[in-house]
């Protein structure tokens, strides 16, 4: 919508070149969520990358199509939520008590 054009900024290309290039302008990042190409490759590098300026929440899509949430997951010893192939994990020390209630059709 127009009047909430100010909080956001559309940043398009590859994403190893554009979200560390976004990230160094950050301090942190409460919620990420992964919705671009779906390879092991691809979701391990974004995961990597936002995780240590995360402070709640990172969400992926389509984590059926490979290992990599599962895996990052397990390395960083986070709990995973999922809800169909949808899926959350909550940082640890992010001290909130997150709770999904949804319904996907």
């Amino acid at each position: 919508p127009k009047h909430l054009e100010d909080r956001w900024h559309l940043i398009i290309g590859d994403a190893k070149q554009k979200l560390p290039e976004l990230l160094s302008e950050l301090d942190s990042v409460d919620i990420f969520h992964h919705d671009s190409l779906h390879t092991y490759n691809q979701m391990i590098f974004e995961f990597e990358t936002v995780f240590p300026k995360l402070t709640i929440l990172l969400l992926s899509d389509d984590t059926g199509r490979n290992n990599a949430f599962r895996d990052f997951a397990a390395k960083n010893n986070l709990h995973m939520t999922m809800l169909n192939e949808n899926g959350m994990l909550e940082k640890q020390n992010s001290h909130y008590n997150i709770e999904i209630v949804g319904c996907l059709a």
